[in-house]
């Protein structure tokens, strides 16, 4: 497992929730070069969801090119599990600690104090 991946999973903004979970699970069995092997069912077991919602998040995530899945076949009939890979995508740099978001906060405002008789004035 790879961290990266994950982190750049939980990261993205575009996905909808199912969607980002199927991607972070992935993600979570991504070997160093991005790629997993898991059966849908499996996937469907830790999402807890049904083997179609993962088909359709799976089909989602190929168009949006988050993933990029290859189908696998032992000789020439017997289909085995699909070869997911996990495509790292630059996302938005967000700051890392709680420190760095009050200062930007802070530089958009200037020190501004509400009193007791402003804010009656205003609520009116």
């Amino acid at each position: 497992m790879s961290n990266k991946y994950v982190y750049n999973a939980i990261q993205q903004k575009d996905l909808t929730s199912i969607e980002k979970l199927i991607f972070i699970i992935l993600s979570s069995r991504a070997d160093q070069k991005g790629q997993c092997f898991p059966l849908v069912s499996t996937i469907a077991k830790d999402a807890n969801c049904s083997t179609r919602t993962v088909h359709r998040a799976l089909r989602c995530l190929e168009s949006k090119g988050k993933v990029k899945s290859k189908a696998n076949y032992i000789g020439n009939e017997k289909r085995v599990a699909n070869t997911y890979t996990v495509r790292m995508t630059q996302c938005r740099k967000t700051s890392d600690t709680m420190a760095d978001i009050t200062r930007t906060i802070n530089k958009g405002y200037k020190r501004q104090y509400v009193t007791g008789t402003s804010l009656s004035s205003i609520a009116g």
